[in-house]
């Protein structure tokens, strides 16, 4: 499913991030980018029902610290990758 035409800025910001910082969780491009959670989760929630990035849950046995929630890790697909090219040179034509 191509989203490019229906893209904003935020969406592609977080693909921007994931490409060049998978796999990563969600806090992590609220602090890095600066985008608040609230805006943060859905965006990537339509990211991955359009498959641009997949989701992968990394449960309490395999982590360190047991008095925490599971943390969600998210990394960019090759269709991802893909939507992201096509994005920048829709820009580019409209430069």
């Amino acid at each position: 499913m191509s989203i490019t035409k229906h893209m904003t800025l935020p969406s592609y910001i977080i693909l921007k991030f994931a490409l060049k910082n998978s796999p990563f969780y969600g806090l992590q491009i609220c602090k890095i980018v600066g985008l608040s959670p609230g805006g943060v989760y859905p965006i990537l929630s339509r990211l991955g029902s359009a498959g641009l990035i997949v989701v992968d849950t990394v449960s309490e046995l395999d982590r360190v610290s047991w008095d925490r929630r599971d943390r969600i890790y998210y990394q960019i697909t090759e269709t991802g990758k893909c939507e992201i090219m096509r994005y920048e040179k829709l820009l580019e034509s409209v430069r």
